[in-house]
């Protein structure tokens, strides 16, 4: 006998803690929530519910005050046989939707009296008690009960959710166990960098895996989610600064290097005091040099006259007296081995002009003499003038 009630007793507590949970989601979230079943164990009880969103932390912490309120008042847990029709119209009756109940029915209320309610069913203050259709064991008041705590809520379909709690002893192993790791967060407060980051993550593992009341419990998230952030803004600031060094010795080291080069530069510049070779001219820039006229470039040797000694030997391509001057020279062999070669149509037009100062000789064809100095430039002309 004394095992059947050892079983019984828990059971009783729960299944009263399981009508004090109705009644408070219905003082929390409204009358639109409606029962959609429910399981009551020695250690455990269970509520499912209909509602269209989840519940926040909030909203629990104020049902599972509720609850307690309860508990702690004392209240006498009521039970009789009432019929259907003298049982329905008690207002803030809670009842299965879609339950069909026997009649006459049973009628269980915490805090008032049966009797009374259905003295007057129509009577507001009805609305502040739990007033259910019920057949099962309960306590005779709610002090039995001992304890109330919620320790997860949570989806178990679309618009219904689902609400595990535990009672007496079991909630009181529930909010031990939660005390003891708010004093292990306390203990890692003052930790700082890795050993802060290792204890805050497992600290957070074991807290997902042990049994602590919801509310408790993200609080203590909470808490641990303060020492992770101060972790990361700490680790994030020592990056910072570690990266802040490294630009500026790079900084510096590029400064150096670009000192170092101008200095050697200038030392480069000091150790040779000689005037710099003026720069190469490009061929366009050279097509269109003009020489300072014929009496000063014939009286001039290569480079004398503003041009430098590379002009001269590709003066040819000029259309002025340069190209004379430098086809002249190269002839008479004064330019010795520095003169270069030029290119096949270069040395095609030199032995024509050879053959033209031949005495007596004439070009056949369309290339006479009239028509070739014709094709002869002013700078050409006044250099014939000038040897003749």
């Amino acid at each position: 006998m004394w095992i059947v009630e050892l079983r019984r007793n828990p059971v009783k507590r729960n299944h009263t803690a399981t009508h004090l949970l109705n009644f408070g989601l219905r003082s929390v979230l409204g009358d639109g929530v409606d029962q959609k079943g429910s399981l009551v164990a020695p250690d455990r009880l269970r509520f499912d519910f209909s509602t269209k969103k989840a519940m926040s932390t909030d909203e629990i912490g104020k049902v599972e005050s509720i609850v307690v309120d309860q508990i702690k008042k004392n209240l006498t847990v009521y039970a009789k046989e009432a019929t259907l029709t003298e049982a329905r119209p008690i207002n803030g009756l809670r009842a299965v939707f879609g339950e069909v109940y026997p009649d006459p029915v049973r009628v269980v209320s915490v805090g008032h009296s049966v009797q009374e309610l259905l003295g007057n069913p129509t009577a507001k203050e009805w609305m502040n008690g739990s007033i259910e259709f019920c057949g099962g064991t309960h306590v005779a008041t709610t002090g039995e009960i001992g304890g109330f705590t919620i320790i997860s809520e949570e989806s178990i379909a679309k618009g219904v959710r689902r609400i595990v709690a535990v009672s007496a002893t079991e909630s009181k192993k529930v909010i031990e166990e939660g005390e003891r790791f708010e004093k292990k967060v306390q203990e890692i407060v003052n930790l700082e960098g890795a050993p802060l980051n290792a204890a805050v993550n497992t600290l957070r593992t074991e807290l997902e895996a042990s049994q602590v009341g919801y509310v408790q419990k993200d609080k203590i998230r909470g808490q641990l989610d303060v020492l992770k952030k101060k972790f990361d803004d700490a680790d994030k600031a020592q990056k910072a600064a570690i990266l802040e060094q490294v630009l500026f010795f790079f900084s510096l080291s590029l400064f150096s290097l670009i000192l170092n080069i101008f200095i050697a530069h200038r030392k480069g510049q000091e150790d040779c005091p000689g005037e710099p070779r003026p720069p190469r001219l490009c061929r366009g820039r050279r097509r269109r040099q003009q020489c300072q006229g014929a009496d000063h470039c014939r009286d001039q040797e290569p480079g004398q006259h503003g041009l430098p000694p590379h002009h001269h030997r590709r003066g040819r391509q000029q259309g002025c007296l340069c190209r004379h001057r430098a086809t002249q020279v190269r002839r008479e062999g004064s330019l010795g081995q520095g003169v270069g070669r030029g290119n096949r149509h270069h040395r095609r037009r030199q032995g024509r002009r050879q053959r033209e100062d031949i005495p007596g000789r004439r070009l056949g064809g369309r290339q006479g003499r009239a028509g070739q100095d014709r094709r002869t430039c002013l700078c050409q002309q006044q250099a014939r003038s000038l040897d003749g």
